[in-house]
């Protein structure tokens, strides 16, 4: 990781720190482009579906990574 600069995210949980590297907007990829042989359905059902996505929106929140530059990306 020398040399370059890279995004990261800086959590705590438990007792220690976290930092969990994550990607710049170049970086993402369409998954259905690259395996196409995804299901095309939602997995899950019922309540246990009702909620996971009740989790994730309640600990979603707004992220624009194309708004977030470094002079590397610049160039």
């Amino acid at each position: 990781m020398r040399g370059k600069q890279y995004l990261t995210a800086l959590r705590a949980e438990d007792k220690v720190l976290v930092l969990q590297t994550l990607h710049w907007a170049d970086e993402f990829r369409d998954p259905r482009q690259e395996l196409p042989e995804l299901p095309s359905g939602r997995a899950g059902k019922g309540k246990e579906l009702d909620m996971a996505l009740q989790l994730v929106g309640a600990l979603s929140g707004p992220w624009h990574p194309a708004g977030i530059t470094t002079p590397t990306r610049r160039r």
